[in-house]
């Protein structure tokens, strides 16, 4: 009996007490005789399960780690109200083999239980045996509607049903007896969405039959000890009843950035993690090489082995030789091939381990639990990961399987119009006066806001609106866009420059000079705005130009991130300025080029980012120093700079001399 219950507390027991009232059904039933002891109902502990993202309560350093194992210990109560304390949950096994949103394998197909039909056997009072199955509920019913049922099974060993007709037992004698006790409760069927087949080519077999029975499947699960929650229903070996989790309690091993691990930790003692910087790695995770280039061709890849979270710096292990450097974690992003966690679903290289579940990593290498039962490490490259979208692939094709690419239809340089949009077109094109703006403001906001021809470029060209509209909505949507257009033409700021369309009034491209004082200072962000043919009572849809490079105060917490996107960007649109802001795009950073280097020197030597330079000064407030890694980041992307702006012929001054002591 002891190997049951666990050393986390002294007081490990099993006996008769009755707890919340005396029985289980108290707990959900009976209110008023639970009320008393609420609270302690009610304190729920912080549950964890493997691979979650943790921080350590009080920890000064600011690093976080990863759940790399959970032990859990449990308190459980059977519907007579008996309670066992403190029971190591590896012991318990659950009601049912197969359950509701299970993963099953039958050969080399992987699927999920999306309903399950149980086979109940009845002991009936007289000795008699009987089977029934789950669907036979006109037949047999519980004796009584008790509280304990929990809503995942309907019935359970121990449980007292009754037979509303007679029926034929197991040795075909016609059987009268009506009341009796389940005595097991076991998987029949099962109805199977099927995901995926680990084979490719001709070697695919055919996909099997939805309807199952229970013993042509193999379950893939994986940490189900640490998956135990509160009011679910479980098996003791040894004891017939079922039981009842009533109260949970956790420990936690955690591997944290720096590559220390700790062991047995109070789940209270960490904290959950819900936002993660996507520069934040730990050790064991794969990585690619990104440098100061999006262009990941030819790029090395490794395995993280410590990681500086103040400093941003990354110590990582690259492939193909024992070569361990630390470089700037801004330079690298998680292996968009090789992005496994605890508790994916992979498929293997091998026939013989097609199918398993990510439990671990160690040295470069993924461990993994396969459907047969044994475990192996394998490298990254040997195994492809299941989306965690149903019945979708991982991110590579299985086996690099040759997928025909969806043809774009070619419209032969003719851009398709919605009929509604085109209708509005139509009546402006015979509106040759619909702008009366007087001349001396076109021409102060020349540069600003023009209006030009070719919108090819233009994300929106071919959108297309939805539904008819009537006559007096298209002269609502053109009086509108026509007060919008002469409230640009006359009041734009400095940092907005618009362009609009002739051919197309539902379409506007923007340009805005990020703010001084903000990690966006200096850089020139792009945007195609949409009109749609219910506007203004529909909002305009908008797309930002990024060039593949994300600049996102939402998305990013730290403004280091975000001044070395923007420098990015910078980079990226000199050498690829958006059509009709090409002249903009030239002037602008001739004009703040030094102002652009200069930030980037101080920043280099720790000024706070969003520190603004040349017109006017502004303190940084709240902001703390830069980091190690941050500055290794920059001082690269500085001779770029550098080095593109010389290019365009732009003046740099003193800095063109700073390259070479980089």
């Amino acid at each position: 009996m002891d190997a049951y219950f666990s050393d986390f507390d002294s007081d490990s027991e099993y006996d008769d007490e009755l707890v919340y009232g005396g029985q289980a059904s108290c707990i959900l039933s009976n209110l008023e005789q639970t009320i008393g002891k609420i609270d302690d109902f009610l304190a729920f502990e912080r549950e964890y399960v493997h691979g979650d993202v943790v921080c350590s309560i009080g920890d000064p350093t600011g690093q976080m780690g990863k759940v790399i194992n959970v032990e859990k210990v449990v308190d459980l109560e059977n519907v007579h109200g008996k309670k066992m304390k403190n029971v190591i949950s590896r012991k318990l096994k659950r009601v049912c083999s197969i359950s509701i949103g299970d993963y099953v394998v039958t050969g080399h197909w992987l699927g999920k239980a999306e309903r399950v039909v149980d086979r109940v056997s009845v002991m009936f009072d007289d000795g008699a045996k009987g089977e029934f199955t789950a669907m036979d509920d006109e037949m047999l019913k519980p004796v009584s509607s008790d509280s304990f049922h929990d809503s995942q099974f309907a019935y359970w060993p121990g449980q007292r049903v009754k037979v509303k007709r007679s029926f034929s037992w197991f040795c075909g004698t016609e059987h009268k007896q009506n009341e009796g006790t389940v005595c097991a409760v076991n998987v029949g069927f099962v109805y199977v969405k099927w995901l995926g087949c680990s084979l490719s080519g001709s070697e695919r077999t055919m996909v099997p039959d939805p309807f199952q029975r229970s013993d042509h499947l193999t379950t893939l699960t994986c940490f189900t000890h640490s998956n135990w929650q509160l009011g679910d229903c479980c098996l003791v070996p040894g004891f017939q009843d079922i039981f009842v989790v009533t109260k949970t309690k956790s420990k936690v091993n955690v591997l944290w950035q720096d590559g220390s691990e700790s062991h047995g930790l109070d789940s209270g003692c960490v904290g959950p993690v819900n936002i993660v910087d996507p520069h934040d790695f730990w050790p064991h995770q794969f990585v690619l090489e990104k440098g100061t280039s999006d262009d990941q061709q030819n790029k090395r890849w490794g395995v993280v082995k410590t990681v500086d979270a103040i400093e941003k710096t990354v110590k990582v292990k690259w492939e193909g030789n024992d070569i361990e450097e630390t470089v700037s974690a801004y330079e690298l992003i998680e292996h968009p091939e090789f992005s496994y966690c605890y508790g994916d679903v992979v498929f293997g290289l091998e026939k013989s381990c097609p199918i398993g579940i990510v439990i671990g990593f160690k040295d470069g290498r993924v461990e993994v639990k396969w459907v047969h039962g044994f475990t192996s490490e394998v490298g990254p490259n040997e195994i492809f990961r299941m989306d965690k979208s149903d019945g979708v692939m991982g991110i590579r094709m299985l086996h690099q399987e040759n997928v025909e690419p969806i043809q774009e239809k070619a419209e032969h340089d003719v851009h398709l119009i919605d009929p509604n949009v085109k209708d509005l077109l139509d009546v402006y094109s015979d509106k040759k006066d619909c702008f009366n703006v007087p001349q001396a403001a076109i021409s102060k906001n020349l540069e600003n806001f023009e209006m030009v021809n070719d919108c090819s470029m233009h994300h929106f060209v071919d959108h297309a609106g939805k539904g008819s509209i009537s006559n007096q909505v298209k002269r609502n949507w053109l009086k509108k866009v026509q007060q919008e257009w002469n409230i640009l033409m006359k009041d734009l700021p400095e940092t907005i420059y618009v362009r609009v369309f002739v051919e197309r009034m539902d379409l506007l491209q923007v340009a805005i000079v990020g703010a001084p004082g903000t990690p966006y200072h200096d850089g020139l962000f792009f945007f195609d705005i949409f009109l749609p043919p219910e506007y203004p009572h529909e909002p305009p849809m908008v797309h930002y130009k990024s060039g593949g490079l994300r600049v996102n105060p939402n998305l990013y917490d730290y403004n280091e991130n975000v001044f070395l996107m923007n420098c990015k960007t910078i980079l990226f649109t000199l050498r690829n300025p958006p059509q009709h802001f090409e002249a903009l795009v030239e002037e602008h950073f001739r004009k703040r080029c030094t102002y652009i280097l200069m930030a980037c020197k101080a920043y280099m030597e720790g000024v706070p980012i969003g520190y603004a330079f040349g017109d006017e000064h502004i303190d940084p407030k709240g902001q703390t120093k830069v980091s190690t890694g941050f500055k290794i980041t920059l001082s690269k992307l500085f001779s770029k700079l550098v080095q593109t702006f010389s290019e365009n012929g732009f003046d740099c001054g003193e800095y063109s001399s700073l390259i070479d002591g980089l």
